[in-house]
C-alpha cells in the first residue's frame, strides 16, 4: 500500500523546536517504565527512538538500557536534545528511510507521535530485519483530555487562539490525511501483530508560559526564522486576550497517557 501521509519537510520544526520542548507534554515516567518491561530492556540493549524530537523519549529511557539512538530529520531538534543528554544516547541526523548506520540488533524501538510521517509498512519491514526476535515496538502518545466542564473552557480558549494564529499565516502540524488508515490496522498487518495498549491518566498544570510555548510549536512549524519574534508577540497577544475570562494561571487539564505495544507473536 502506498504511503498516504504528508511527507516531512526536514527543516519544518527547526523554528519550533525550543517551544516543542517547553510546550509539549512529556511522557511521564511510568509511561516509560511499562515500556521498558513490556519490551524486554535491559543494561545491555539497544533502543532506537524514530522521529525523537528534542529527547522526549531518548533521554528519559537511557536510564534503563545500555545505548539509545535518537533518530530526527530536523538538527534543530536533535540539538535542543544534545544539551540534556545522558552519556550513552547517540543523536543521529536522519529519518526511517535509511537505517543503515545502525550496526547492532535493537531489542526495543519507540515512536513519540512520530509513525505518521513514516512510510509506515516500509518501515515495519525494515525493522523485522533490525531486531532481536523477542523485541517490541513502542508507539507513545500522550494529550489534554479536557472535559466539557466548566474548569476546561479555558482549553478550549486556547484552542481557539491556535487556530485564530493558523489563520494568521502560521502552518499546521497535522500530518495525517484524515483518511488515512489507522496506524493498528498496519500494525497488525506486519511482524509485529501480537498487539497491546496501556494507558493512565494524570492532572497537568499549565502556566500561561507553558500554553504560549504550546502555540508556538504549533504556530512556528515550517516558518522564517526572519518571523521569530512577531510570531511570539502575535501568540502573547492573542492568548492573553483569549484566557483573560479564566482568571489566573495556573489552569488544569487531565492528561492521557498511552502507549501501543507490539511484538512478534511468541
Amino acid at each position: 500500500m502506498a504511503n498516504d501521509l504528508v511527507k516531512a519537510n526536514p527543516s519544518r520544526y527547526d523554528q519550533a523546536a525550543q517551544s516543542y520542548d517547553e510546550g509539549r507534554l512529556h511522557y511521564s515516567s511510568r509511561l516509560i517504565e511499562h515500556v521498558v518491561a513490556a519490551a524486554g530492556v535491559g543494561p545491555d540493549s539497544t533502543v532506537l527512538d524514530l522521529g525523537c524530537g528534542p529527547g522526549t523519549i531518548a533521554n528519559k529511557i537511557a536510564d534503563h538500557c545500555g545505548q539509545v539512538i535518537a533518530v530526527d530529520p530536523s538538527e534543530a531538534m536533535l540539538e535542543a536534545g544534545r544539551a540534556r543528554a545522558p552519556g550513552n544516547v547517540t543523536y543521529v541526523q536522519g529519518s526511517s528511510d535509511d537505517l543503515s548506520f545502525i550496526d547492532r540488533p535493537l531489542q526495543l524501538v519507540t515512536f513519540g507521535r512520530s509513525f505518521h510521517w513514516m512510510d509506515r509498512a516500509a518501515t515495519l519491514e525494515t525493522l523485522d530485519k533490525m531486531t532481536t526476535p523477542d523485541a517490541g515496538l513502542a508507539f507513545l502518545y500522550v494529550a489534554p483530555l479536557p472535559g466539557k466542564s466548566k474548569e476546561h473552557e479555558w482549553y478550549y480558549a486556547m484552542l481557539r487562539a491556535s487556530k485564530t494564529l493558523s489563520n494568521l499565516g502560521g502552518s499546521s502540524d497535522k500530518a495525517i490525511d484524515p483518511n488515512a488508515e489507522r496506524e493498528e490496522f498496519i500494525i497488525l498487518r506486519s511482524a509485529f501483530c501480537e498487539v497491546t495498549m496501556f494507558t493512565h491518566y494524570e492532572k497537568t498544570e499549565w502556566t500561561f508560559q507553558r500554553a504560549l510555548a504550546w502555540l508556538l510549536s504549533r504556530y512556528s512549524a515550517g516558518s522564517k526564522d526572519d518571523d521569530a519574534e512577531q510570531r511570539k508577540s502575535e501568540a502573547r497577544d492573542i492568548l492573553a486576550k483569549a484566557l483573560k475570562p479564566y482568571g489566573d494561571e495556573p489552569w488544569t487539564t487531565m492528561t492521557q497517557q498511552r502507549v501501543i505495544m507490539a511484538k512478534r507473536p511468541a
